[in-house]
């Protein structure tokens, strides 16, 4: 794990981000490429800040590690220093000299296999690329010792000690079924120094199978990805270490820390490279470069149009809406327009037949009456008569004109009742339903309650003529022998009920034309504020039912 410009970014960062203390800082590199070794290394940095008093040192990466534990004592006695490497946290922990804290990382060698297995449940071939520097003949067999047991039944094969173009050659003529795990690689067989995430591009760009490594510079180099451990949060761990002890804190108070677990780390670009289907991607494994989708590029586009869409559907269901309304409205004015022609054809009509009723009735009735009445008086007068003739004459006389009277009284109740004037509402049905009974043979009888006698008389005459119009339906058309009147006061109004025994008749006929009647007791009601209804069922009778409401000092009176 070479120390990197990554490592370098977040200490610089959170020295400058604390601000508490000016931060000089030097930066050295411990390069195997150059071919020195770590003692040639040290001398090389003791002679270098002979004359420099250090404050710190930072060791980033395995040798930088190795050095320190090795030459650090030698070369910078007594200077604290804190460490990024690979190392066993258990081993290391308490085996550390007083002056030396840090975080180890873990070099999961095995995450990495059981990734490319996964991913390629068909691979028999693993190919372990590094390079031919000293460092690397002298670790990498170390590190990898432990591979095959990690691979399992899988052939594994390590592609060193060649020149960067037998390598490139070789990786690009793999056969099927094959996987690559790239380490390192510093320098070839040749000696030629090399650049090790240059040279990981160019294996990844000509092999025939993918390569999978760890170190998380190379992810985004055509490598598969693998077990990764994070050198950002852990580079942040260190620079917090190292701050403390800048500001006094004891290395013995800053205790060794494991660094944040690995992650399975996938390039997505490379699955759709290698037409592996993302189904085989680890539950928990972190996906880089992904495309994203329709959705996710076009997000607010699609939700923009669909408001529009929902925004416009919404207008035009109110325009439909609006238009039904407004047909039923104009259907509704249509309706009533012929509804009241034709009222009033029917009113002029009915007019025109009560005049002829009225001048009817007084001629063949009380004219006709009156003059048989004046010829017997004239016949009389001509004869003489005895005394007792003429008492006779005139008691006949007397009887005929009551009856005349009587028969217009009755008429003129028809048309207007006095009794609602002087005896009210309740006296004036009564003799309505006494009359009504003995003209038609209809037993009527009439029940009330809660009624005050004083009630307004535009009320009054509204109910009376409903009751008068009510019972003339019920003689003309119910042929029944008997009905029931019943007039009711509580405190939210009047209720009126009319109801017989007869025929009965659909009421849906009705609704489709009513009769003048109906229409004259529903107007009635209507200029009263009151409401009219109809029960009736062929064969079953006739009900009538009236509410009114009457005003608010009227209704509390009622209620006391």
């Amino acid at each position: 794990m070479p120390t990197n410009a990554l490592f370098n970014e977040q200490l610089q960062e959170a020295f400058s981000r604390d601000g508490s203390f000016d931060v000089q800082l030097f930066q050295e590199y411990v390069d195997a490429r150059l071919g020195q070794s770590l003692s040639e290394t040290a001398d090389f940095l003791r002679r270098k800040y002979a004359k420099q008093k250090l404050d710190l040192i930072v060791a980033g990466g395995f040798r930088a590690f190795n050095l320190l534990l090795s030459e650090g004592e030698r070369t910078f006695p007594g200077v604290p220093a804190v460490f990024i490497s690979y190392a066993d946290f258990e081993k290391v922990k308490d085996r550390l000299p007083r002056n030396i804290t840090g975080v180890t990382a873990q070099l999961d060698i095995a995450g990495t296999v059981r990734l490319a297995r996964q991913l390629q449940p068909d691979t028999r071939n693993l190919f372990v690329v590094y390079g031919s520097s000293q460092y690397e003949r002298a670790e990498m067999p170390l590190v990898l010792a432990q591979l095959p047991s990690i691979a399992g039944q899988l052939n594994v094969s390590y592609l060193s000690e060649m020149t960067l173009e037998e390598t490139l050659t070789r990786v690009s003529s793999l056969p099927d079924h094959s996987v690559i795990l790239f380490f390192t690689f510093l320098t070839d067989a040749s000696g030629h120094v090399y650049v090790p995430t240059q040279v990981c591009t160019l294996v990844s760009t000509y092999a025939n199978a993918p390569v999978y490594s760890f170190p998380q510079v190379d992810l985004g180099r055509g490598t598969m990805g693998g077990s990764i451990f994070n050198i950002e949060k852990s580079s942040q761990e260190v620079a917090q270490m190292a701050l403390r002890i800048l500001k006094g804190a004891d290395v013995r108070d800053v205790p060794v820390r494991r660094g944040p677990p690995n992650e399975v780390t996938v390039d997505w670009r490379e699955l759709q490279r290698w037409h592996i289907p993302e189904s085989r991607i680890p539950k928990n494994a972190v996906v880089l470069f992904r495309e994203p989708g329709t959705w996710e590029r076009y997000r607010l586009y699609i939700l923009g149009a669909v408001a529009i869409v929902m925004l416009q559907s919404l207008l035009i269901a109110a325009l439909v809406v609006e238009a039904r309304r407004r047909k039923e409205a104009e259907r509704t004015i249509k309706w009533t327009q012929q509804e009241l022609e034709e009222l009033s054809g029917r009113l002029i009509h009915a007019q025109e037949e009560e005049r002829k009723r009225v001048a009817r009735e007084l001629h063949d009735n009380f004219g006709q009456r009156l003059t048989v009445l004046s010829l017997e008086l004239a016949q009389h007068l001509a004869v003489p008569q005895t005394a007792e003739q003429l008492s006779d004459c005139l008691r006949d006389l007397s009887d005929k004109l009551k009856d005349v009277a009587r028969a217009m009284n009755v008429a003129a109740l028809q048309l207007h009742t006095a009794h609602l004037e002087v005896l009210g509402l309740v006296s004036a049905l009564e003799g309505l339903c006494d009359e009504f009974s003995r003209q038609y043979g209809i037993e009527t009888s009439f029940v009330h309650s809660g009624v005050l006698a004083r009630v307004p008389s535009d009320l009054t005459l509204c109910l009376f003529r409903v009751v008068q119009e009510g019972l003339q339906n019920v003689a003309k058309h119910s042929g029944a022998v008997a009905c029931e009147v019943t007039l009711t006061g509580t405190s939210e109004g009047i209720h009126l009920s009319i109801k017989d025994s007869g025929l009965g008749f659909d009421t849906a006929r009705l609704k489709l034309k009513p009769g003048l009647g109906f229409v004259s007791m529903r107007e009635r009601l209507r200029l009263v504020g009151g409401e009219l209804t109809v029960e009736s069922k062929p064969s079953q009778g006739t009900r009538l039912g009236v509410r009114v409401p009457i005003a608010t000092e009227l209704s509390r009176a009622v209620g006391q």
